[in-house]
């Protein structure tokens, strides 16, 4: 019984965890073309458009 009680805490620890890494690493699930688009646009910079 413990032992279902401890798993249950952790579980509910890693969840919270999880939704606390994606919203203060919102760039986290970006791929680096983004990231660097965003940077850029942060810094008043647009990059080229590729063809």
């Amino acid at each position: 019984v413990a032992q279902a009680d401890q798993l249950v805490q952790y579980l509910k620890a890693q969840r919270q965890y999880t939704t606390l890494l994606e919203r203060y690493n919102p760039g986290m699930n970006m791929d680096d073309e983004e990231r660097v688009r965003l940077t850029a646009r942060r810094v008043g910079m647009n990059l080229p458009i590729e063809y």
